[in-house]
């Protein structure tokens, strides 16, 4: 079932991700555009590792691993994007897998991939959790967390993108609302333009969120909502414990 289930959201994403867009290169139109840093904050928000869990931790014998369906609001009219690639949507879809595991200290590590499959591009990147206030049945659970992304696959361009934030979360029968805050800064690197010479360029934004997290005995129901320079949704489905 649990496959069957990971392996459904992924085909039904690849299925939605046709004709999203093309393949992402980027030009000297892009980097010489006004805003271009623009580019880079909504760029980021695609491959940004976003916030999925309550900031409780999973415990030492915790476990999840899920399917995830990110959808990513961009502005496609703007030069930026016109230029970065011939066809594109208003509304990116597409799959995140991602696996959490719960160590001693109450401390939570986690790895995600995503392909971005008409873009040509796939992204990698890793989590540390620390629910520093664990909770209680009266007192929310706090947490910090480090996440690290960056693109596996790449066209003529490296991205990478480092998110720190601060959640609180408190746990009811079956379901747990959390929120969340903090800093994201994506560098863009590595770019190969014919002819030309383009400097490596980083931009930070502020980035905040709510979710909540459904849990059905070992199945697992997650949607949040992130917003960075854009919004970024997430629905998951998955199993741990």
């Amino acid at each position: 079932m649990k496959k069957l289930i990971i392996t459904f959201i992924f085909c039904l994403v690849s299925f939605l991700q046709v004709s999203a867009l093309d393949k992402i290169v980027l030009t000297n139109n892009v980097v010489n555009d006004i805003e271009y840093a623009k580019f880079i904050k909504e760029f980021g928000a695609l491959v940004s590792y976003s916030q999925t869990l309550p900031a409780e931790s999973l415990g030492l014998i915790g476990f999840d691993i899920c399917a995830n369906l990110k959808i990513v609001d961009i502005n496609e009219n703007k030069n930026y994007w016109q230029n970065a690639t011939t066809k594109i949507n208003n509304r990116l879809i597409y799959p995140q897998l991602q696996i959490t595991k719960g160590l001693p200290l109450d401390i939570d590590v986690s790895v995600m991939y995503m392909p971005i499959l008409d873009a040509d591009i796939a992204v990698g990147g890793a989590v540390v959790k620390w629910s520093f206030i664990e909770g209680s049945a009266i007192m929310p659970a706090f947490a910090l967390r480090a996440a690290y992304s960056t693109t596996v696959k790449k066209t003529n361009f490296k991205a990478e993108d480092l998110n720190c934030s601060i959640s609180m979360s408190k746990g009811f029968p079956i379901i747990t609302p959390y929120i969340a805050a903090g800093m994201n800064s994506t560098k863009i690197s590595d770019i190969e333009i014919s002819g030309s010479s383009v400097e490596s360029k980083s931009k930070s934004q502020f980035n905040y969120g709510a979710g909540a997290k459904i849990s059905l005995g070992l199945i697992n129901i997650n949607a949040s909502a992130m917003f960075y320079e854009i919004p970024v949704y997430s629905l998951m489905v998955g199993f741990g414990f």
